[in-house]
This record gives C-alpha cells, structure tokens and sequence, in this order.
C-alpha cells in the first residue's frame, strides 16, 4: 500500500522479465508494460518510476502489499482466447490466485476495445474456477465499460481507458494546425485498413457524384486484395444493389494503394508494406486538413456494439474541420459528453448515431453528407464565422494530453486498493 505498483511477471530470462502469457501459441499478441508506464510518465505524472517487477514468490512473502498480474493484449485478445479455448494462464499463478487475496488480474488492451462477449467471456471463465472476480480488472479502449459492467451484472472491475486519445493528442500537439479561410477543397476521407463501411461509402460517393469532391486514400487495398472476403459488400448493401454497383465495386477492388492528394510525393506508403511499421507520429500531412472544410471520418468500430474512440476522430477537432462519423452508434454522443467537443449540432445532423440497424445509419451518414454537398457555400460560410468553436475544439484536444483520468485511477484502484 503506499506509492508502488507491484508487478508480477512468471516468466524471466537473464534476469529480464518477459511479457506475461508470452509462451503461448500467438506470443505476439502479448507484450510487457514498460512502453505503456513510461509514456504517463512522459506525460509528467510518474508511473513507470513507481513500478516494481516481481516474481510469483513476493506475492505469498509481502501479504500485505497489492500485486498485480497484467496480460497485456496486442489486437482483439478475445479472438486469441476463443481459438485457444482457454485463457492460458499458467497454473502457478492461478494457484497463488487462489491463495493470496492481495494478487490481482488485469486484463489490459489500451489501443483496442473489447465487446460485451469478451467481459461474458472471462466472467464466465473465472465463475467456473470460483475466482474472487472482484479481484480481476478488464480495461480496455471501449468507452461503454461502465455500461457494459451494468447489463451483464458483473463483479469484474472495468474501465475505459485514456491511453489511445492521450496518446494522439500528444502527437497531434507537435502539429502546426491553421484556421485556414480559403480552402483549396471541400471534403477529405482517409482510409488505411479494408473495411466494409469504408469501401462501401467510397463506392457510394462515387455513384453519387461526391467523390470528385473528396480527397480520398485507400492504402492497404492490396491487403484486401491478398484476403478471401466472403460477402464483403453484404455488411451493409443488398445483393440486388451490389449487382448495381458493379462497376464502381470493381473499381475500387483494383486499387492496390490510393494516397490522399497531398501524400502524392511523400513516400509514407508503399504497396505491401507492414501497418505496424509506418511511423504515426510522423505521417500528418496538414496541407490535406488545411485545403477540406468536412472531415468525413470512418473509423475502425463500424458493426460492433461498442464504443471506440480513436486518433481518425480526434484530427478533425484538432485542425480546424467540421467532422461526419461513420462509426458505431453512440460514438459521437461520447465525444460530446467524455471530452466536451462542439460537434456543430446547429449546422450538422448527427442523428445518425442514435441509430442501431447498421445499414439504416449508413444511408442516414450518406444522406447527410449529400445534404452537404449541395450547400457547400453554407458550409464554408459557417466555417467563416465560428472561429472562436473550431479553436474551442482544438484546446479541448490538448486538454485530452493533459488529463490525469488513468493516473488517478492507477492509484485509487491499483496502488491503494484495499486488501480483503
């Protein structure tokens, strides 16, 4: 109890300790913490200076001390779990689960989310050991935890993590964003990783004449192409319509990498190449936010029903832009509500994201983004005259990097919580 967070690791070599879980099928999907520590401490608040790795055998000499045991998850580790059956977590520390009320689990995943299904899941399994769950945490980057928490009756702890948005909103701020007046272009959408709502709205705005209008990028289409997609278009359009929209499909199922207009010449992208080994921090082209008044933002969470905030939604309120979500259902109530973004309700119609049915929010977003289209002089009119709310945004992306949410919930809950 105190100032130090007890860190349990099982597995050593040379005296190094490895990541927790890593002697698995698919140890790349399991990582240590430094990184993740290191950067709140970066951030100015002292974590990673705190942190103390141990070995299974402090947690049974120091029983009054808090210990904790963190699989740290690289992706969707509920995949991970479901194909091994299991989560293998080795049995010399479920036993000093058993036997130590002051060691605790963590399940971490500060990029990604996790559905309701993936809480059901480790509830279920543990339920079925006789685990204390009020001793085992799932946090993770879905924004709905507490929600999730409150429908399925758990006594897991849960949280919604700060990282990611922290994370960017440090990168974002060594941006040099403008208020630009006099706009080059109209709309942007950029799109990295093959999605079905991504694919299927660039097909859309072509077949609706818009495209002309967008600077638009598809760079990991020769990922898709690599890939078996069975029904991919059939996330959201009809058989009938596919059919229809043939040509603009095959078009846009050719396209093995189509960089943004101003990326033309920068050589961030090549045909093939690793997503893991882009280097973000630097990839900002700001000439592409400062030339296009809407940001029409398609973020990674479109069909699941969870909540996940990434940097896609973050870069429209920092550089100056009026932003569109094509993204999960209540995503944009989160941004109003968690992190107080002046969404432009008075000129924007984001009644899209109060609906459910997937494929009746997308026309509602596609419609919406027609209606723009048509008044594009209002739109740059109220662009130039809501100066002080576009700069009001961009502050509230700072204050993002500012907040101390996760820290302060590393301390009352983690360091300080109480041994039973």
């Amino acid at each position: 109890m105190g100032d130090i967070l007890n860190v349990v690791y099982d597995n050593w070599v040379e005296g190094e300790a490895q990541p927790n879980l890593l002697n698995t099928k698919q140890p790349n999907r399991f990582r240590i913490l430094d990184g993740f520590f290191r950067f709140y401490d970066d951030s100015g608040h002292k974590i990673y200076h705190r942190m103390n790795k141990c070995k299974i055998e402090d947690v049974y000499k120091n029983p009054n001390e808090n210990y904790f045991y963190f699989i740290n998850g690289i992706g969707n580790v509920h995949n991970t779990f479901k194909e091994y059956k299991t989560i293998p977590i080795p049995e010399i520390v479920e036993e000093c689960f058993l036997s130590c009320n002051n060691f605790n689990f963590i399940f971490l995943n500060e990029h990604e989310y996790e559905t309701e299904n993936y809480l059901l899941y480790i509830d279920s399994h543990f339920t079925k050991k006789e685990f204390d769950l009020s001793r085992i945490f799932v946090i993770n980057n879905n924004a709905e935890m507490d929600i999730m928490k409150f429908k399925t009756g758990t006594k897991l702890n849960v949280y919604s993590s700060g990282f990611l948005l922290k994370f960017i909103a440090r990168h974002l701020s060594f941006q040099n964003s403008k208020y630009v007046k006099d706009k080059e272009g109209f709309f942007m959408c950029h799109n990295r990783s093959p999605k079905t709502h991504r694919y299927t709205l660039l097909v859309m705005l072509m077949k609706h004449g818009i495209l002309e209008n967008v600077d638009w990028s598809l760079i990991m289409g020769w990922s898709k192409r690599q890939q078996t997609f069975t029904h991919f278009y059939n996330g959201i359009l009809y058989n009938e319509e596919i059919e229809h929209l043939k040509p603009e499909i095959d078009y846009f199922d050719s396209i093995d990498i189509k960089r943004s207009k101003y990326e033309e010449e920068s050589g961030w992208f090549e045909a093939e190449q690793v997503l893991g080994s882009f280097n973000w921090e630097q990839i900002y082209e700001t000439k592409t936010f400062e030339n296009t008044y809407v940001n029409i933002v398609t973020e990674s969470n479109y069909h699941y029903d969870a909540v996940h905030i990434t940097e896609k939604s973050l870069k429209p309120f920092y550089f100056y832009q009026l932003p569109i979500f094509l993204s999960s259902q209540r995503h944009v109530k989160y941004l109003r509500e968690l992190h107080h973004f002046d969404l432009f309700d008075d000129f924007i119609d984001h009644s899209y994201d109060k609906e459910p049915n997937i494929r009746k929010r997308f026309f509602m977003v596609l419609d919406e983004i027609k209606r723009l289209n048509k008044n594009k002089k209002k739109v740059i009119e109220f662009y130039n005259n809501n100066f002080e709310r576009f700069e009001k945004n961009k502050q509230s992306v700072l204050n993002i990097f500012k907040s101390t949410k996760d820290v302060d919930y590393f301390f009352d809950h983690l360091i300080n919580k109480e041994i039973k």
